[in-house]
């Protein structure tokens, strides 16, 4: 906020004691700054501020917020107070959820429980888990935990059982005490460590005493840097009868360390019972005690289930809960519109420049108007979205008049977001150029079925959309798919433009080879597309020579197709590494390998799996990226038990390089069936800017590029010795692999996107020009 100029305003009145006097003089002050402000949104959060907002936003008549949301992290409406003031809290949340325009849960247990309660029906409440900066709060220093154990005068090999919160009857602190208790009787050698502070501590402080546990409890007060408690700690525990979303588990996780919780609120939201902890029920002092005793006497069984950090670093992410609180805000806010348009804005934000705007001063003589036709794009990430973006950056910064057809982001998880529901259509202005977003059914279930409705749904709504562009010179489609080069063909044919094809990979021979198109009709019917596309195209540009040369075989008719290979971005040189290295979980010592990009079947991923096994723990590995093999990757590396394979969700473009700077080198592994050998995967270009060595796990155009680059080490594709024996050469032997780095980024100085980017220009203003 500050850095934006943004200064929080205290309200001095809001308080945590019920006092009504003071409560109006809040519901006062919220109201004048409703009026001085006029803000959009009024968002509340917790129990107190939501009822003051809210009712300051009643009592501002016309001058109330447009839209009203409000956040339950947990509720108050249960277990806290007596039957009269539950009843009462209960009415008064059910009267501020109808002047609400949205409610928010953190977890799919505490909306449920609201249902349940009859505050408000599930269609109002949106569940919106939280995103924690759990990085910073779990990551301690070397030695965090021999220190603090050394302070609380706990042995090093003694279970410890740790529990952080604020002293409170809900929190049920003495059922922890009382299970300790029980444990150590049956034999388990543990300690309680109790961190926080609360009314209740002189009565806990007291009960440890008399049950003779004043050498086994250690009471640590309030402590701001909870991280040497994780380090410290063998098991989180959690004792509470309520809770929303409670942080400590969360953090427990993401420090690697099992829990023991009780089965409350959003609790099992966060907890797989027999996966990452064990869930018991409120009030049973024997089963936590049982639990406890069995993580005591199997450190594996702690290993395994402290194992999932990655999965909970990536679900509570503060990037994640930013754009799905920015969709839910765009959504409400597009809904104001009475006539609740198919076509609507306000959703998108700017996207970020992948080539700046001063790059290319000079503009462009003859404006053209150009329609980009891409199923893929920003905010999307991965190769197709960053080179259409690049086009279209360059074409409207040349002056042109430039609009993108693309799908409502979803890939590749395959869900649209919910901001998106009932649309068809989305009209973003946002940036130097227009965006047409249409509805496709994604399905996160990629089958050969999900993919032709995904493929044919897009082709249909994009030349459908068309004609809200008005005229167009030029029609540039990239493919795959090919059915997004059928609607550009098609919307160049409506138009009377110029039809220009884009190709990327060769398909449908790829999809062939991967078996996601096994039938043989619908192989020969796809072939029977694609040479008519071939054909049909004024123009057709490819990013390999070999696919040049598949093309004009095709084609066989002037003119040639235009070798236009993917290039790099100027982000990719000289990137600061940062902390990326402790974002990556890997220490500065250590020999990192990374890859970073889709996880897909093309990738041949596990092949780096198996040369992760064959090198031990002479190399760590790092996974950046999303895919749909990627759970099933996750899986095999943790039944392998591959301590030295770190898996990370996907990161935007631009936070990219300094994790590619962090490396010592870069794999791009590749299927190794014959039709790949033609294929030269972007992010190969990408990577070899970073200075970086490249292990390339292919053959055919990739490896011939490589070599004649001296950028990296090609080795045979899905060999996993030759792969782990070229990174244990590059570790080996520092001074070269420094060299292939330095050799890398020169090569690919020439073949930088914005050059690229110059290069269609030039020729779609030669071909209108004809």
């Amino acid at each position: 906020a500050r850095e934006l100029g943004v200064s929080p305003i205290p309200v001095p009145e809001l308080q945590r004691e019920i006092a009504f006097g003071v409560e109006r003089r809040a519901v006062r002050h919220v109201l004048d700054l409703i009026r001085e402000h006029r803000p959009h949104i009024l968002h509340t959060h917790t129990a107190k501020a939501g009822a003051i907002g809210r009712t300051a936003a009643l009592l501002a008549g016309r001058d109330r917020p447009p839209v009203v949301v409000h956040t339950f992290h947990g509720h108050v409406l249960r277990g806290y107070f007596g039957p009269a003031a539950t009843a009462a809290f209960r009415g008064i949340e059910r009267s501020l959820a109808r002047s609400s325009d949205a409610l928010i849960a953190v977890s799919p247990e505490v909306r449920d429980d609201l249902v349940a309660l009859g505050v408000a029906p599930a269609s109002k409440i949106a569940v919106i888990r939280l995103g924690l900066d759990l990085d910073s709060r779990t990551r301690a220093e070397p030695g965090a935990r021999e220190a603090l154990r050394g302070e609380l005068g706990v042995p090093q090999d003694r279970f410890l059982v740790g529990w952080l919160g604020r002293m409170t009857e809900i929190k049920r602190v003495h059922d922890l005490i009382e299970a300790t208790a029980i444990a150590r009787s049956a034999g388990a050698d543990l300690d309680l460590l109790l961190v926080g502070d609360g009314p209740l501590r002189p009565v806990l402080e007291a009960q440890a005493a008399s049950a003779g546990l004043g050498k086994h409890v250690h009471f640590a007060g309030f402590r701001r840097d909870v991280a040497p408690v994780y380090a410290a700690v063998d098991t989180i525990a959690l004792t509470s009868a309520n809770e929303g979303t409670p942080v400590t588990v969360i953090e427990s996780l993401a420090a690697g360390k099992p829990v023991v919780a009780t089965a409350v609120g959003g609790v099992p939201d966060i907890v797989r019972d027999g996966v990452t902890g064990y869930l018991v029920p409120v009030t049973d002092t024997h089963a936590i005690a049982d639990r406890l005793r069995q993580l005591a006497a199997d450190p594996p069984l702690r290993r395994s289930l402290g194992g999932h950090a990655d999965q909970v670093m990536s679900r509570y992410a503060v990037p994640r809960l930013i754009d799905d609180i920015d969709n839910l805000y765009r959504s409400l806010l597009a809904e104001l519109d009475p006539a609740r348009q198919q076509t609507f804005t306000g959703l998108s934000r700017p996207l970020m420049p992948t080539i700046p705007p001063d790059s290319s001063p000079s503009r462009a003589r003859t404006r053209l108007r150009i329609i980009l036709v891409s199923q893929f794009f920003p905010p999307e990430i991965g190769a197709t979205q960053s080179r259409m973006q690049s086009f279209a950056d360059h074409l409207a910064g040349q002056g042109h008049d430039v609009t993108v057809i693309t799908e409502f982001p979803n890939h590749p998880r395959g869900v649209i977001p919910s901001a998106y529901d009932g649309r068809l259509v989305e009209d973003d202005r946002s940036n130097a150029y227009r965006v047409l977003r249409v509805w496709v059914r994604a399905s996160s279930q990629k089958t050969q079925r999900t993919r032709m409705e995904f493929y044919l749904s897009f082709m249909a709504l994009a030349t459908l959309v068309a004609p809200k562009v008005g005229r167009a010179d030029v029609v540039v489609a990239t493919s795959p798919p090919l059915f997004a080069g059928l609607a550009g063909a098609a919307i160049a044919r409506m138009m009377n433009a110029r039809f220009v094809l884009d190709v990327r990979d060769l398909w449908p021979a790829a999809a062939i080879s991967l078996g996601q198109l096994s039938n043989a009709t619908a192989a020969r019917g796809s072939e029977m597309v694609e040479r008519m596309l071939y054909q049909e195209a004024a123009a057709v540009i490819a990013v390999t020579k070999p696919f040049c040369d598949h093309i004009d075989a095709i084609r066989a008719a002037p003119p040639a197709t235009v070798h236009l290979p993917n290039g790099t971005l100027a982000q990719f040189f000289d990137a600061d590494s940062g902390d990326a290295r402790q974002r990556l979980g890997v220490s500065e010592t250590a020999f990192l390998a990374t890859f970073a990009g889709n996880f897909g079947i093309a990738q041949s991923l596990g092949t780096v799996l198996d040369a992760a096994e064959l090198t031990g723990h002479e190399v760590e590995f790092a996974l950046v990226g999303e895919g749909p093999i990627r759970d099933a990757l996750v899986a095999d590396a943790t039944a392998r038990d591959l301590k030295n394979v770190h898996f990370h969700p996907q990161v935007p473009l631009d936070r990219v390089p300094p994790l590619l700077a962090a490396s010592d080198a870069l794999l791009v592994p590749l299927s190794g069936h014959p039709t790949f050998s033609d294929f030269v995967p972007s992010k190969m270009i990408d990577f070899m800017a970073s200075g970086r060595p490249v292990v390339l796990s292919a053959a055919g155009e990739p490896a011939r590029i490589l070599e004649a680059s001296g950028g990296g080490i090609a080795v045979a594709p899905e060999d996993p010795r030759a792969l782990a024996d070229a990174l244990l050469r590059l570790k080996a032997d520092p001074r070269a692999a420094q060299l292939m780095g330095q050799r890398g980024r020169s090569f690919t100085r020439g073949r930088l996107r914005s050059s690229q980017a110059e290069r269609l220009e030039a020729l779609l203003l030669d071909l209108v020009s004809r």
